[in-house]
């Protein structure tokens, strides 16, 4: 395989990384396990030579440090319930002088501000396309919600680097394009709205943090790796 097969392929693997961690954020309140992986990556990041070329992600960096560093002082397991209780409160709309409206894209998005709405037949469509049934659990969840559009761009990844990884460079640029859209058509539509709602009521910290370093990692993802002439060569494949 070609080095930069290789190296497309690794690319893929730490985005789909990266998004499947956010994603699981979003989907359930954080349990101590993900807290944990969460500090240290937000730790290696902060220490790390290299730094994302973004303000969001940067500033969303320094928030969720600021917080685990808080976490030191008190217990790992009080701190859970805590972020359990937030969870509820700012993703499951406890009621509306309490918690930000309920954090789908349809009700960003579309002026009925209603859910199951257009966009969200969309994205139901979108996964059913690639296989992607939402877990059992969560089956009632509409499906245009941040953890699993985060989740869907996880898998994409996952697919891209297998297929760079089996030399199938057009398979790969095809995934891209999809990776493309989605984030064009769906994500960055709505994530800075769903992260200024949640700057607006969150009591922590935490979620403010985290959905600042999800909505610059999308941006920035969106305009660093899937954009650009390896997908644009898909309309001007070699002969």
């Amino acid at each position: 395989m070609a080095t930069s097969m290789v190296l497309s392929s690794e690319l893929a693997k730490a985005r789909a990384m990266l998004y499947q961690l956010l994603a699981a954020a979003y989907i359930r309140p954080p349990d101590l396990e993900l807290l944990k992986l969460l500090v240290g990556w937000v730790v290696s990041q902060t220490e790390a030579k290299y730094q994302f070329d973004s303000e969001q992600i940067s500033y969303g960096l320094a928030t969720l440090d600021r917080f685990f560093k808080r976490i030191d002082q008190n217990s790992w397991e009080e701190s859970e319930k805590e972020i359990s209780i937030e969870f509820t409160r700012l993703f499951r709309g406890v009621k509306k002088e309490y918690s930000p409206p309920p954090p789908y894209e349809s009700v960003c998005c579309e002026e009925s501000g209603c859910v199951f709405s257009k966009r969200t037949m969309e994205v139901y469509r979108q996964f059913r396309s690639f296989g992607y049934n939402l877990t059992d659990e969560l089956k009632n969840e509409p499906p245009d919600h941040p953890g699993f559009e985060l989740d869907f761009m996880h898998r994409m990844c996952c697919k891209e680097a297998e297929a760079w990884q089996d030399g199938d460079e057009r398979r790969a640029l095809r995934l891209l394009r999809v990776e493309r859209e989605f984030c064009q058509k769906h994500l960055l539509t709505w994530i800075h709205r769903l992260r200024d709602r949640i700057r607006e009521y969150d009591s922590l910290g935490f979620f403010s943090g985290l959905t600042e370093l999800m909505a610059g990692w999308v941006t920035l993802d969106y305009h660093q790796n899937i954009t650009g002439e390896a997908v644009s060569s898909l309309s001007h494949p070699r002969g």
